[in-house]
């Protein structure tokens, strides 16, 4: 825990507040209409949006700026927290809502079968080969690396958005997750962190998130169907916008008082039980996006946005403390079997 920063850790909870942001907005209560979308909510839930959307890029960037260093005990722990949770949720879905108790229900525990959502077979497939795109970062001049991922970053967008292959599927792959996590290698190469001021970087988030929900709201206007094209995760605009969002955070103190240091580790640390607890089956999505509904439809204006936000901060916290068991049972428990392995 020492060695996390403390700047990083900010950035996985502002990025896990915003993954809660983008499944109670348009994964909840679908995009705006031809119709509402230049209406203020139209606008602002837009704009919201493209905000949130840079997230999970954000995540893996996070990984790719530190670099991942496979080891049984990590990849143990990886899998340790989706049986967890996945197991607590598949638990109460099966004796309270029906869930159907199939072998491939079972198997969701362990993350097959769409388990723990697509990111966690995603990042397993990102974890087995880290090893190897840390030596491409390490042994490459920034030029070359530059080079490919200009490469990468084209076919991805061009075939990735044509459907003319079905590795890249919008960027919900370890396909997209490799150009991004090179790409955060290279900023931390090039000392991205030394070469501007925070308002610099702030201001390409903001300008590349606005251009971004500028060309979503004149699609749905106009009715081009492009949607699609302009989120998604291999849409270089909301690259970018994860790119400038990991610059900036890399200017922050990397360090506070020991009380506020403890309190950020304390939630951060569970940020994938956030994930896991509102996204980690079919069911639990949607309870938590029914939940939404209900506030939204039930409420205006600012007072909805207000209600969701708690209803989200609620989310957040229950996720923190169901996950405290795990990190217990992990300590005194499983820890411990692999203190032979590195």
């Amino acid at each position: 825990m020492a060695e996390r920063k403390i700047n990083f850790e900010i950035l996985r909870v502002l990025a896990m507040i915003m993954v809660l942001g983008l499944h109670a907005n348009f994964t909840a209560l679908k995009s705006p209409s031809a119709d509402t979308i230049l209406s203020i909510d139209g606008i602002l839930r837009t704009y919201l949006e493209a905000i949130c959307f840079v997230a999970v890029n954000t995540f893996v960037m996070i990984s790719g700026w530190f670099g991942i260093k496979p080891t049984l005990k990590g990849f143990f722990n990886f899998i340790w927290q989706v049986v967890y949770l996945v197991g607590i949720l598949l638990v109460v879905g099966v004796s309270f809502f029906n869930v159907p108790n199939s072998y491939r229900t079972i198997l969701h525990i362990i993350g097959l079968f769409g388990g723990g959502g697509w990111f966690v077979a995603s990042y397993i497939g990102l974890y087995i080969i880290a090893p190897v795109l840390n030596a491409y970062v390490k042994h490459h001049t920034p030029k070359s690396i530059i080079l490919m991922l200009s490469c990468f970053f084209a076919f991805e967008f061009i075939w990735g958005n044509t459907n003319s292959v079905g590795f890249i599927n919008a960027g919900y792959s370890t396909f997209s997750f490799i150009g991004i996590y090179i790409f955060a290698g290279l900023l931390r190469k090039i000392e991205v962190n030394k070469r501007y001021n925070c308002s610099a970087y702030f201001s390409i988030f903001i300008i590349s998130t606005a251009i971004n929900s500028i060309l979503y709201i004149a699609a749905v206007n106009k009715n081009i169907r492009i949607e699609h094209i302009i989120f998604n995760y291999i849409n270089p605009l909301i690259i970018l916008g994860a790119a400038s969002l990991l610059a900036l955070f890399t200017k922050l103190r990397e360090s506070y008082s020991v009380s506020i240091n403890k309190t950020i580790l304390w939630f951060s640390s569970s940020c994938f039980a956030v994930y896991l607890l509102h996204v980690g089956t079919g069911y639990a999505l949607e309870l938590f996006c029914d939940g939404t509904r209900a506030i939204y439809f039930s409420n205006s204006g600012l007072k909805a946005f207000i209600l969701i936000l708690l209803y989200m901060a609620c989310v957040f916290i229950a996720a923190i403390i169901i996950d405290q068991p795990r990190k217990l049972i992990w300590k005194k428990a499983l820890s411990p079997l692999f203190k032979n392995h590195v």
